[in-house]
């Protein structure tokens, strides 16, 4: 498997995990020795592993936790830092997310998870953008 698909890989199992609800699983994809971060969409940022997981753990268990899926994933590498951009489908919401996961004991693990609003898609590249 290319280094790329093992990205691509990691980027869905943390998906997975959000998916089944599974703070194990979620654990066990983040990070062990690096610092870590989040920032969940509306709210503001969050460090270290404690806080982070405290925070997955809270929307893993909660009854209002959405149904996410992740769609158009493209993973980039520098060296053993690699990051995955992905849109996030809930029912009615498309979110733009950007995932960093660094190379640790032969596995891709997180450091860090973003999601916002993402604009619309749109067919022409807005005014004033390279094409």
């Amino acid at each position: 498997m290319s280094e790329k698909n093992r990205v691509l890989a990691a980027n869905s199992e943390f998906y997975q995990a959000f998916l089944d609800r599974d703070f194990d699983r979620m654990n066990d994809i983040w990070s062990q020795r690096e610092d870590v971060t989040v920032i969940h969409p509306g709210y503001s940022l969050l460090h270290g592993r404690d806080s982070v997981l405290t925070s997955w753990r809270q929307i893993l268990s909660s009854v209002h936790s959405p149904d996410i899926h992740c769609c158009n994933a493209t993973a980039y590498i520098n060296d053993s830092v690699a990051y995955v951009v992905c849109h996030e489908t809930l029912s009615s919401n498309t979110l733009i997310a950007t995932n960093i996961f660094i190379m640790e004991d032969d596995s891709w693990k997180l450091i860090h998870h973003q999601a916002g609003p993402a604009p619309e898609l749109l067919d022409e590249t807005p005014t004033g953008m390279p094409h």
